[in-house]
Formats: structure tokens, sequence, C-alpha cells
């Protein structure tokens, strides 16, 4: 990446406005749109410190090793992507970086503050004022509507008023077309589009730092692309995403930076490129193995489609 050729938005108010408007006003499919200004690479964007550092981390259970000395340095408005089989540790990685499990040995910090050396409730609200974390199912509360899941951050944020609230909420209803599912339980939705609601709620407070566990699966390729799309601008906007996956399309699409994770230990950590040109033997059986699970969920997903 040379410098010349780096993007720094503030530089570039015409694509800045651009980006910015689609994103608050109607969905864009930048893979499919043939406007050179929104074809915007993440590689040219600025990339500035590091907004997370993860420092010789262990994360041991019952004397068993899940997570071992774990370092990753990740830059402010960067996506980085862990790739991994299941059962790798991809998951417990991700609690570990966003601050909602502590360590077994080893320091944490985000935005240059030590989780570790936080009180319990100067965390959570550390937490709660920059992070926002999407979990595998969206984690939704099956007994309240569309609408009050994503009223409860604002709530705790201390929104009292009715009408701040909705305010706030119609926007993002209407920038996720998901207005005609809000008086929806979650137990009425697909799985995509309880990862839709889980994400659009993240959105709401507007975070600095977006945890993503397993973004993409068990969802359609119309969802993912959505997905993509919101993700994306989101980072060209000025945020950061870590995701844990075991989807290379996903992978290839938003990241920045890969990490492969084996057997709870990160093996290589580096620019897309360099990943998928390693030599390295271990990486190379990973992403061989990440093929064939997602070859042996598409036949089950297959058989299920008959069968139904």
């Amino acid at each position: 990446m040379l410098e010349e050729e780096q993007l720094n938005l503030d530089d570039n108010p015409d694509v800045y406005n651009v980006l910015n408007n689609s994103l608050l006003d109607h969905k864009i499919d930048l893979m499919a749109n043939n406007d050179d200004d929104l074809k915007v690479s993440l590689d040219d964007v600025f990339i500035s410190e590091n907004i997370i550092e993860i420092e010789n981390v262990d994360y041991t259970i019952e004397g068993e090793d899940i997570l071992s000395d774990i370092n990753i340095y990740i830059p402010q408005q960067s996506c980085v992507v862990i790739l991994g089989i299941s059962g790798s540790g991809k998951s417990t990685l991700l609690r570990l970086m966003s601050g909602l499990s502590n360590p077994t040995r080893g320091t944490v910090k985000v935005m240059g503050k030590d989780l570790g050396k936080m009180f319990h409730r100067e965390r959570l609200k550390f937490i709660n004022q920059n992070i926002a974390y999407v979990f595998q199912e969206g984690g939704l509360i099956n007994n309240l509507t569309v609408y009050e899941n994503l009223v409860i951050p604002l709530k705790y944020h201390g929104h009292k008023s009715d009408k701040v609230i909705k305010s706030l909420v119609d926007p993002i209803l209407d920038r996720f077309s998901i207005g005609n599912i809000k008086n929806k339980y979650p137990g009425k939705l697909s799985y995509g589009q309880k990862k839709f609601v889980g994400l659009a709620r993240a959105f709401l407070l507007n975070p600095k730092i977006l945890f993503l566990d397993e973004p993409s699966s068990n969802i359609d390729m119309e969802t993912t692309a959505l997905f993509l799309d919101m993700i994306r601008k989101y980072i060209i906007l000025g945020g950061t995403v870590i995701s844990v996956t075991s989807d290379m399309i996903f992978a290839n699409y938003v990241a920045s930076i890969l990490g492969i994770l084996n057997e709870g230990k990160i093996i290589e950590y580096g620019t897309p490129s360099r990943i998928k040109t390693s030599e390295n033997q271990n990486t190379k059986k990973v992403i061989k193995n990440i093929h064939k699970e997602a070859d042996l969920a598409d036949e089950l997903l297959k058989l299920m489609s008959k069968g139904s």
C-alpha cells in the first residue's frame, strides 16, 4: 500500500458525503455498484494507532489451555478477522478482546486502557460507551419484540423519553429495512433476521469498536451481502471491526488483517495477501479444513431442505 494512495476521508469530502448519505438514507450494494467514488478499498483508508493490544494472553479452564500466548495488535479503523475451524477457541478469544471475559494471564488494552486493572463498574461503563458485541444468534431477548430489543441499550444509557427513543430507533429500522418486523418476537424471526436486528442494535449507540461472532453463519447470500455492506461502510466512516469466523467469503471481502487460530494459538497474523500466499503448512491446513467444514455445512443444508 503506497502512502500517496492512502485515503484520508477528511481530505475527500465528496467521497465522505456519498458514503455517509448512503449509510443514512438507503442501502447501496458496494459489490455491484459501478460508481468509482463508491469503490473505496479498505486498504486505502487511513489507519492510525492501535485501538486494541492483546499481549501474552492465556485462557485456561480447569487446567485445560483454551488459548495460549496470544499477541494481537489491532489498528484503529481496521477490520481484523480471525479464522479458525470449529472448536479452535475463536469465540473465547473474541470475548477476551471485548472485555466480556478475563484472561488467566496477560493484558488486554482497549483504547489505551488495561481492562484488567479497572474496577468492575468502571469497566462495564467503559465497555458500554465504546464497544458493541453481536452474538452468533443476535443475542435478542425472546419475550421482547424487535422494537423493544432495540430500545434496551438506549434506556440503559439514560434515554427516558419515548419521543427521543423513537427518533433514534426509527432511522435504524429504515436503514436496516426491518420496520416490517419491529413488532415480531425473536421466535418468529429467521436466523438471518435475528443477526440483522443484533447488528442494528449494535449500531444504535455508534460504538467505536464492533465485535462480531460468526456474523455470516447460517444466513443466505442476500442477507450476508447486506451484512457486509453495512460493516464495510461502518469501517469507512471510522469504526473498527473485530470478527471471528470460519467463512472465507466474509473474510476475503471485508478483512484488512487476517489472523489464523489453530489449537488455541495464533499461528499467523497479517494482510490477506500475505496469508493467502503463506507457505506455513499449519496455515494451509487450517484453511483447507475451513473449506471442508463449509462443504459439509452446505451438504447438510441441502439434506434439510429436501426433507422439509
